[in-house]
């Protein structure tokens, strides 16, 4: 399944599956689909829209006919939810595997719905790849902030949140320099960074210190990036070679099973998940005519190793055993999925989940989702009830006559709904003070484009 815009009708995309599973599965992927549809405007507003609390939401589903159905499904596991709707293990395993973008095996509450989700999100919008590369959007983004009479720092690391008289008014850079706020300060650092390291116990107290490290991270990644002579060959046929990204996994639940099974017991998998990530056949100025540049991520690894279910590692130390072990999955990348993989590969570099947590510093444990996928720490729950929601009872900011810190981390979000997010730490001279109207102007943006999108376009897949 690539990342392209290249769209074909819905109507089409349910004849394409059916030599391969089953008319009946096509048609209930094309009922769920219309359900996403149907459903859209609200998943637009909820992403505008603080998380409810526990008691809102019940209240909310209490108040409905079908809200105990609509509970079950948001709390169904990914394999009870596929064993339930299609027929054939293959549909299944590849419904299924879509859960794995939020860590969640096929035995975690609420995978049935993240999955249905977020396929039904690509479906409908596509997975655009961003020509040159995923920073050239931090690269507009700055340019729009600019224009606008802000100013972007770069090498500036933020050592420390200011805080004067219960006031957030600046931030201590590493070099020493201290940054004034203005009216608010923002940050989508982790939740552990942001009130462990830039604020402190000594701040936040010592209960919020205590959940915040109880905070659970999830399952971690290994990704390795390599350069091609040539493209891939697939035994799928030449589709693949076509697509941005794949998912190349086992044929079923049972397979995407023993991958978590292995990595919470801190064995290194055998056969994880992997997107192979082919993103320069979609945009060619990435490599060398009739090159390639590759990216192979492995869902999931054991941030602490103990053992190894491949047969051939002896060592747990990533630093020792992350070449071994990526030596290891393209040879298992080219014997069961893309057989001239491994002659084609002129040069890798390994990036294993520490190697990541290095690089990155709210990458934590070598993960991109600042926390595991959890019922009791993601919508309503965050870590503490000061943090994540708004209300009387649950600030979202912590507000000062000069200066505000937003504590939202991107992993409180609606459970099963795209996660909001806060921005990166900025100092704005802008003395405008935003309002309810940015958010409303935000969700009539969102679904003028969704009108537009169905005129223009109808309903339609992508592949």
């Amino acid at each position: 399944m690539p990342r392209s815009r290249k769209w074909i009708p819905l109507e089409r995309a349910g004849v394409r599956l059916q030599p391969q599973l089953s008319p009946v599965d096509a048609r209930t992927w094309q009922a769920l689909y219309e359900r996403y549809r149907a459903a859209k405007p609200q998943i637009v507003a909820g992403m505008y829209s603080p998380p409810p609390t526990p008691a809102q939401q019940f209240a909310t589903l209490w108040q409905q006919p079908d809200g105990t159905a609509e509970y079950r499904f948001e709390v169904q596991t990914m394999r009870s939810w596929c064993n339930q709707l299609f027929e054939t293990e293959e549909a299944r395993a590849f419904f299924g595997s879509f859960a794995l973008h939020a860590a969640l095996s096929p035995d975690d509450a609420g995978g049935g719905q993240f999955a249905w989700l977020f396929l039904g999100t690509v479906q409908d919008c596509g997975v655009s790849i961003v020509k040159g590369g995923m920073h050239h959007v931090s690269i507009a983004l700055a340019r729009s902030l600019q224009a606008r009479g802000g100013e972007s720092r770069t090498n500036a690391t933020v050592k420390q949140i200011v805080i004067r008289d219960g006031k957030a008014v600046g931030v201590h850079l590493a070099d020493g320099t201290e940054i004034q706020v203005g009216r608010l300060l923002a940050s989508n650092v982790d939740p552990r960074h942001l009130t462990l390291d830039l604020l402190g116990e000594e701040q936040v107290g010592a209960t919020v210190a205590e959940k915040i490290r109880q905070y659970e991270w999830g399952d971690s990644f290994f990704t390795i990036y390599a350069a091609l002579d040539g493209p891939p060959e697939y035994k799928a046929g030449p589709e693949p070679s076509q697509a941005g990204y794949v998912h190349a996994a086992g044929a079923s639940l049972e397979d995407l099973s023993r991958v978590f099974t292995q990595c919470r017991s801190g064995m290194l998998p055998a056969a994880p998940m992997i997107g192979i990530v082919n993103e320069s056949v979609v945009d060619p100025g990435r490599a060398p005519a009739g090159k390639a540049l590759m990216k192979f991520v492995a869902h999931y690894m054991p941030y602490r190793v103990t053992g190894d279910a491949t047969g051939r590692i002896t060592h747990t130390n990533w630093d020792e055993i992350k070449d071994e072990y990526a030596d290891y999955l393209i040879d298992y990348l080219t014997e069961s999925f893309t057989p001239n993989l491994k002659q084609r590969i002129v040069k890798r570099v390994a990036q294993s989940p520490v190697d990541l947590e290095r690089r990155i510093t709210s990458a934590v444990h070598g993960t991109h989702q600042h926390g595991a996928f959890l019922r009791y720490q993601t919508a309503g729950m965050p870590p503490s009830r000061r943090w994540g929601s708004t209300g009387p009872r649950c600030p979202t900011s912590i507000s000062a006559a000069r200066g505000a810190i937003r504590a939202q981390a991107s992993a409180w979000g609606r459970a099963g709904t795209p996660r909001r997010s806060s921005v990166p730490i900025y100092s704005s001279t802008s003395r405008r003070r935003p309002g309810p109207a940015l958010a409303d102007r935000c969700r009539r943006r969102c679904l003028a484009s969704e009108q537009r999108d169905r005129r223009t376009t109808g309903s339609c897949s992508w592949r």
